[in-house]
């Protein structure tokens, strides 16, 4: 009988050391943090990660680009970056990295610039000068951009810069125009003392295309499928409470940034929330990828630049993260 109740006694101990122990994991946002990337804090906040057995750091990134490469070198073992740059970066370069879960199902790429500058449409930029990140989804995707905008990409000179020092560059006039996410606009507005923000969208002229989710490395997903999975559902419970209430996740996220506008995220949360509801994410589930669209982002990026092959749809997503 002793024996019996010191062998329960070890699996209860046993049992609750590993309902204790949590993993250590590395999500590396494409920039910021910002306010758009609430979901993942309120996932933080709320014990989603700590629920599946993740001790989460989340660290801003530099660009998509940037995060595709450190994601794909192990720096990180999750990262949210554009889908069409891991199009070009698996058919050019031969990334090893996939989409786990998408974002933001519609695109947000887009180009601000003050009302002041006389800027109101695509044609506006030919001469005009615009800064970004040298790794930025806008700027890759710009010749795209142009092309479908009827203006020669060639006729606006770029200068680049860091991400945080875009929206000084904008204020003071130093560029007519920067690269930026269209839930961007709440933050720019803060900042330029009334002078209304111009957004040039890229959705406007007809680029519609997944863009930002979850991507993890192929040596992740062939190692450890079930981490991918853990960790998609604690985010999708994220973004369900985010878009609940974005007041919310403005608060939830400051408690992390506390230099952040608790307005300013609830903003952009409520853009997010836009982006990701479409009627494949109602149907199917938030984030949740869709064959049919990834092979859409495919051709979009096919269309527009050479790659140096057409990369398959099971190259660039992988679908058994729900």
């Amino acid at each position: 009988m002793r024996k019996t109740l010191l062998a329960l006694s070890a699996v209860v101990f046993f049992s609750s050391s590993a309902a204790l122990a949590q993993q250590k994991i590395t999500f590396l946002t494409d920039a910021g943090p910002l306010g758009r990337h609430s979901v993942f804090f309120v996932a933080l906040e709320k014990g989603h990660y700590k629920a599946e057995g993740l001790d989460v750091e989340i660290l801003g990134g530099r660009g998509s680009a940037a995060t595709i490469r450190e994601v794909a070198a192990g720096a990180a073992q999750f990262g949210f970056a554009d889908f069409g740059t891991l199009v070009l970066s698996r058919a050019n370069e031969n990334v090893p990295v996939k989409m786990i879960g998408i974002v933001y199902a519609r695109a947000p790429h887009a180009l601000m610039a003050l009302k002041s500058s006389g800027i109101s449409g695509p044609k506006d930029l030919v001469g005009k000068t615009l800064a970004d990140t040298s790794a930025s989804s806008n700027y890759i995707l710009f010749p795209a951009y142009a092309k479908a905008a009827g203006i020669d990409p060639a006729s606006v000179k770029w200068v680049f810069t860091d991400f945080n020092s875009l929206p000084g560059l904008l204020v003071t006039k130093q560029v007519h125009a920067i690269g930026q996410f269209s839930m961007g606009a709440p933050m720019l507005q803060s900042r330029t003392a009334g002078d209304d923000i111009v957004t040039l969208a890229y959705r406007d002229v007809g680029m519609e295309f997944y863009s930002n989710g979850v991507i993890a490395s192929d040596k992740t997903l062939q190692s450890s499928p079930e981490l991918a999975r853990r960790f998609m559902r604690a985010t999708r419970k994220g973004m369900e409470d985010a878009f609940k209430s974005p007041e919310a996740a403005g608060t939830a996220m400051k408690k992390y940034l506390p230099l952040l506008d608790a307005n300013i995220i609830a903003g952009e949360t409520a853009h997010v929330a836009r982006l990701a509801t479409t009627p494949e994410t109602q149907r199917d589930g938030l984030a949740v990828l869709n064959r049919g669209k990834v092979e859409q982002t495919i051709a979009v990026m096919e269309a527009n630049f050479k790659l140096g092959r057409k990369p398959t749809v099971d190259e660039v997503a992988y679908f058994d993260a729900k």
